[in-house]
């Protein structure tokens, strides 16, 4: 079978391009050559690089490129910088990628791609490495359900997975009819009918994981975009939702400018864009465009991006019409949202110079009050905490004073407690006589306290009694 290419939006990927005659452009994704032909026939002086992993794709590219300045390789897209190392070059005005399985590679039964015809299981977009047979009967059930559900976006994953582990046990699962069978028996019937074909996700999650198609876009979005001539375009077409999220988020964050805090008051990274986005709606092909097509995805174009002008080229003029999509949802930052295409902020760079951040005056203002504001609060907390703690070394010495005093007038009572000292205190103030030493009252100070006189001398010398407070000395003079 003849590797037919008929390429889709074939206009819109021109002028997304926008192709200059002597410019040097990479094709990533050859396939049989019909966007790279119609490029190259456009150049003069210029020069083409078609790249495929596919052996089949690369025989029909270079037929059909032959005798224009077009140059094609077997490669993958995620090789991009090896190949112009390799080719000694170092930058390229234009990136080209059609996503997703051919026509051709569908069409074609021994490829084993189609779930619609039946044939050995292979999937192999390169004809190397492991096949579609190989991992389906080699993941065990968790393995398989998750690859189902990332890559597919299956809703049945387990069921399916559970489904075909259960039935390899028997015997290898080997054609592609044979895994439809098991995923049309693993789901409900009622879902057999919804959404199109029931393995059509299955299928798609097995593809991409036989051929790393996520990863390899993955490192293509993040080394090839470094590739491209200041002013350059990068031009992807994708087929399903994995593809457009992760072009979305890539594209996204080469458009963001400053990435600081959103509580700053000024930019202080310094991160200036490295791309723009050309445009902000997504481009589908027509009704008459998809029936010329024949593809049984429904096609949904990618993006057209524009890379950031720098030293002294002006930045170019955002195209009416190009190769350029986002998801209908994404919503772009508040930065992005109100600003008008022409009253947007142009970056000037000029040898010698740093390019203007554009920060006002007024914010680098009050970012200086906020500043003094900090330092002042500070040094009034010095203030405080130095004045505390004077106040606390204050406290600390009288408490020692109180202290001593307290020991002291502790040792004074304790020598003032005596029975010779009571006497004569009795004598000099009270005018009390000394004792008989047989009328000695005998103070009872038990736990009630009671006092009684006695003529009996007592057991103990008046000297080892102990008399307690002025209250019981009163007590005493009353009974005599």
């Amino acid at each position: 079978m003849d590797f037919s290419h008929i390429p889709v939006l074939l206009p819109e990927c021109l002028e997304g391009l926008n192709l200059r005659r002597e410019g040097l452009y990479l094709d990533g994704t050859a396939g049989g050559g019909g966007h790279s032909c119609e490029i190259a026939k456009r150049l003069t002086t210029g020069r083409l690089i078609a790249l495929d992993k596919d052996p089949d794709a690369v025989r029909a590219a270079g037929e059909r490129l032959s005798g224009l300045p077009a140059q094609v390789i077997e490669s993958d897209y995620a090789d991009i910088p090896q190949v112009l190392d390799k080719l000694g070059i170092d930058k390229v005005d234009g990136i080209l990628l059609d996503l997703g399985v051919s026509s051709y590679q569908l069409d074609t039964p021994e490829r084993g791609f189609s779930y619609r015809l039946d044939a050995p299981l292979d999937m192999r977009m390169s004809q190397k490495g492991p096949s579609a047979y190989d991992l389906v009967n080699s993941w065990d059930v968790s393995s398989m359900a998750r690859i189902l559900r990332e890559f597919g976006e299956e809703k049945y994953a387990l069921p399916i997975a559970k489904k075909i582990c259960r039935v390899r046990e028997q015997k290898p699962v080997e054609t592609t009819g044979e895994l439809v069978e098991l995923v049309k028996a693993a789901i409900p019937p009622g879902a057999r009918y919804e959404g199109g074909h029931p393995a059509k996700r299955t299928f798609q999650a097995i593809r991409i994981a036989v051929n790393s198609e996520l990863e390899n876009l993955s490192r293509c979005l993040d080394e090839a975009f470094q590739r491209l001539a200041p002013g350059g375009r990068f031009v992807i077409i994708t087929f399903h939702s994995l593809e457009d999220r992760m072009v979305k988020q890539k594209f996204a964050a080469y458009c963001k400018g400053c990435v600081c805090p959103p509580d700053f008051p000024v930019c202080v990274c310094g991160h200036a864009p490295e791309g723009r986005l050309v445009n902000k709606k997504p481009i589908e092909p027509t009704e008459e465009e998809k029936e010329r097509t024949k593809q049984p995805e429904q096609i949904r174009q990618a993006a057209d991006f524009g890379k950031a002008v720098i030293q002294d080229i002006e930045q170019e003029e955002p195209m009416r019409s190009s190769a350029a999509r986002v998801l209908e949802d994404y919503e772009y930052s508040r930065e992005y949202r109100g600003v008008r295409r022409e009253q947007a902020p142009r970056l000037e760079v000029k040898e010698g110079k740093r390019p203007d951040t554009g920060v006002s005056p007024v914010r680098l203002l009050l970012c200086v009050i906020l500043l003094v504001a900090l330092i002042s609060l500070a040094i009034y907390n010095n203030i405080i905490m130095v004045e505390l703690g004077d106040q606390l070394s204050d406290a600390k010495a009288q408490l020692e004073v109180l202290q001593s005093e307290a020991v002291a007038l502790r040792s004074k009572m304790e020598s003032q407690s005596s029975t010779q000292n009571v006497e004569n205190y009795a004598s000099a103030t009270l005018g009390m006589g000394k004792a008989d030493k047989y009328q000695i009252t005998y103070m009872n100070l038990g736990g009630e306290g009671s006092i009684y006189r006695t003529d009996k001398a007592p057991d103990k010398a008046p000297s080892q009694m102990l008399l307690r407070g002025f209250d019981n000395l009163m007590e005493y003079m009353k009974l005599r």
